[in-house]
């Protein structure tokens, strides 16, 4: 298959890098509302591959646009999360299904969407998978049973419990630990821990692995599509005006976006060790746009001077005498110039408060722009939603807190004072709201340096995760 000829919408069902190993190809973000329609408007692909596409954070595929593909006479496959389901759905109108997955909503054996539905990280970190689907803990149980490692009985409860978990807190090393309550044996749950770590079950894997492997196979991957029945009549409806319209400039695909609450993106930037850049970024921003000027004249005393030296201490990690003076140096700064930085940092925090307290929502509007600006809002925002999911997840858990803390002052800020203080500085209008944004912040970076989750895979109160 010629490069450029194939695009594949994939994200967690499998890393990219494992993808180009199977099919030369170009690979596309999951797929969301608009973005097949876009890919065949600007780039008359000859086959698109559906593996991955968003559920929740974005609007998800239209069958409407598949449609369109087809009508177009581009071959259109799927296979494994989303691609599995809208094939279901739209095979006999043409668009070609691979996989167990797919075989079994084919079927009518699985109705439900959640059963592949995952959270996942965002781009930088390969959207790895931060929740198990439940199609993926189907598959690994009953492998487990059929390599003796389970009983039938075993089998049934686990699946039934996962089946019965909500599924962003779906997760082997929950199920795993919930098993002894359920009664099956401590024996079968040893079993069952060492075939997960030698075997690996992931059917949606094997499914997207099964897609690429059978393009390649098939050169073009049109030559099955010849089977098919005549391309669908296509009808231009009201909402697919309206779709066109809202696509109509856009550039390709990959540039949509997904989107976070303003109060999910604040708290992934007020933890952010750019956060006073980006504040100031926000600022020059709302100014800007709305013929304001927040940046009023103040006379500081030496109290908020010292206590804004401190702050910059905290900040850079500057623990000795020793370590400030090289700092101050490296930048130049004596005495006055320190002084005059100080008093810009305060200046910053006052127009900030009184930005944020006044007009929230315009503030919010100017740190998207801000974001836009400099490239970073697309994945800002995918990391924003990524930590509230697993904030969500863990927040009840006694001892990630305490783990987030000691991330938190190695990696990030130390503290001085108590937490409702430090939270209250950056920025953070509760303590719930900074302690949330900590723990997620905090197993988001764990997961993305693909440190053993053994011990953050086992959540003491049920609660767990998010979506894709």
């Amino acid at each position: 298959m010629t490069a450029g000829g194939c695009f594949v919408f994939l994200g967690p069902s499998l890393p990219v890098k494992q993808a180009r190993a199977l099919l030369d190809a170009r690979y596309l973000s999951p797929v969301a509302a608009g973005d097949l329609y876009t890919l065949v408007r600007d780039e008359a692909p000859a086959v698109v591959a559906i593996i991955d596409g968003y559920f929740r954070q974005r609007p998800a595929l239209w069958h409407k646009e598949v449609l369109y593909a087809l009508s177009r006479g581009v071959a259109v496959y799927g296979a494994a999360s989303m691609g599995a389901l809208r094939a279901a759905e739209l095979h006999p109108h043409g668009m070609i299904g691979v996989g167990r997955i797919f075989e079994a909503y084919r079927r009518g054996e699985w109705e439900d969407d959640d059963e592949v539905a995952v959270v996942h990280g965002p781009a930088d970190v390969g959207y790895r998978p931060l929740s198990e689907a439940m199609a993926n803990i189907r598959h690994g149980l009953g492998l487990a049973r059929r390599a003796g490692a389970l009983s039938p009985e075993s089998e049934a409860r686990l699946r039934q419990r996962a089946k019965a978990t909500f599924y962003p807190e779906r997760a082997w090393g929950r199920l795993l630990a919930e098993a002894p309550a359920l009664g099956v044996p401590e024996v079968e749950v040893a079993r069952l821990r060492g075939f997960l770590r030698d075997a690996q079950p992931n059917l949606k894997r094997d499914d997207a692995r099964a897609l690429l492997r059978r393009l390649a196979a098939r050169g073009d991957g049109q030559g099955e599509a010849a089977a098919r029945p005549d391309r669908p009549f296509f009808e231009a409806t009201t909402f697919w005006t309206q779709l066109t319209r809202a696509r109509a400039g856009e550039a390709s695909p990959a540039s949509a976006e997904p989107t976070a609450g303003d109060e999910a993106l604040w708290d992934e930037v007020l933890l952010s060790p750019q956060r006073e850049a980006l504040i100031e970024a926000a600022l020059a921003v709302y100014e800007m746009s709305n013929g304001a000027c927040t940046w009023e004249h103040a006379r500081w005393d030496e109290p908020a001077l010292a206590r804004a030296f401190e702050a910059l201490r905290r900040r850079e990690g500057l623990r000795s005498a020793e370590a400030t003076r090289d700092w101050l140096a490296a930048r130049e700064l004596d005495a006055g110039a320190l002084r005059r930085a100080l008093e810009l940092e305060l200046h910053r925090e006052r127009a900030f408060a009184r930005a944020r307290d006044r007009d929230h929502a315009r503030l919010s509007e100017a740190l998207r722009l801000a974001l836009r600006r400099r490239g970073e809002l697309r994945e800002r925002c995918a990391q924003a939603l990524a930590q509230r999911a697993l904030a969500t997840s863990w927040e009840q858990s006694p001892d990630v807190l305490t783990r987030a803390l000691d991330w938190y002052q190695g990696a990030r800020r130390s503290l001085s004072g108590g937490l409702a203080e430090h939270a209250a500085e950056l920025g953070f209008t509760s303590l719930k709201r900074f302690t949330r944004a900590l723990i997620g912040a905090h197993l988001l970076a764990r997961r993305s340096r693909e440190e053993p989750p053994d011990d953050l895979e086992r959540p003491r109160s049920g609660r767990g995760a998010e979506r894709e």
